[in-house]
């Protein structure tokens, strides 16, 4: 999974997009 940058504000996004 790729993580988004920068992280959402609950965290790193982990939903692969």
């Amino acid at each position: 999974m790729r993580q988004r940058w920068p992280p959402t504000a609950k965290g790193p996004d982990l939903r692969g997009i």
